[in-house]
């Protein structure tokens, strides 16, 4: 007897994708042409731009084969992705900085996984100069641990569905008028954990390039007290237990003494730093 097989119906989501920018540089027109090249055509680009002028808005005649929406923001990394999610029509939403370069198949290959069955978030790598930029899975999995949200998954490395409205903390993230400048995503998924019973599928067939910035030290020295607070500011907002807690410092606080034992007295003052940023954000 012969079966009936029940073929999957083919779907091609509509993607929005979200991208805060401040600044006049190449690097929005380096993700506008990674996005222009994707075999994968069903998305809309939102550039929330949080400048005075208007210099950024010629990027829409350059690349008039991408649906672009050009929308103006207060300063803030979270503040203007709120903008973006308001203006979005997309099944799924994607956070990207003006700083990134897509494979051409990086948006055919997240429509695949989603026909297959649709997660609610689906993270992935990022590379840095040919370098990973966090700790990731080397496996397909699901990242359920508290721990795993906190260190594998950056800014720009996650796809979440849209169908129920969530929003970045304005108090978080870069631009932000507090000292914490960094813990957006981290906040925002752990909402989506909690509020939505949302589940976070990890892909290793997707990989996407950040461009890296030459910066001063005495700004990378900074950055890490600013990213210390912003981790100290949302671990204390979600009530994380003190075994999480308690173990990060530990962590910490061998890195610190690792990195003077072996000479490195760059990495040591970051690590002193991060960690100054976390007990002040505790203190206050």
């Amino acid at each position: 007897m012969k079966k009936n097989y029940k073929k999957r119906k083919k779907e091609n989501f509509l993607f929005s994708i979200i991208c805060a920018t401040v600044g006049m540089n190449t690097g929005l027109d380096r993700l506008c042409k990674s996005l222009s090249s994707q075999i994968y055509k069903n998305f809309e680009l939102i550039i929330c731009d949080q400048n005075n002028h208007l210099l950024n808005k010629k990027i829409i005649d350059k690349y008039n084969n991408i649906k672009i929406k050009f929308i103006k923001s207060r300063k803030g990394l979270s503040i203007a992705r709120n903008k973006g999610i308001d203006s979005s029509i997309g099944d799924y939403l994607i956070f990207l900085d003006d700083d990134i370069k897509l494979n051409k198949y990086y948006l055919f290959k997240i429509n695949k996984i989603l026909e297959n069955k649709k997660h609610d978030i689906i993270a992935y790598k990022v590379v840095n100069n040919n370098k990973s930029l966090l700790k990731y899975p080397e496996v397909d999995c699901y990242l359920s641990t508290t721990y795993q949200i906190f260190n594998s998954i950056s800014s720009v490395s996650f796809v979440i569905n849209s169908k129920k409205k969530l929003y970045f903390n304005k108090n978080l993230g870069l631009g932000s008028k507090n000292i914490y400048q960094s813990g957006e995503e981290t906040d925002f998924l752990l909402n989506a954990k909690r509020k939505f019973n949302y589940k976070i599928f990890f892909t290793t067939s997707i990989e996407i390039n950040h461009k890296s910035k030459n910066i001063s030290l005495l700004h990378t020295l900074k950055k890490s007290f600013l990213y210390g607070c912003g981790w100290g500011y949302v671990v204390k907002k979600n009530n994380l237990n003190y075994s999480f807690i308690l173990s990060n410092f530990l962590k910490i606080f061998l890195n610190i003494i690792y990195h003077f034992l072996t000479l490195n007295f760059k990495k040591m003052l970051i690590s002193i730093l991060t960690l100054a940023g976390r007990l002040f954000s505790f203190a206050k």
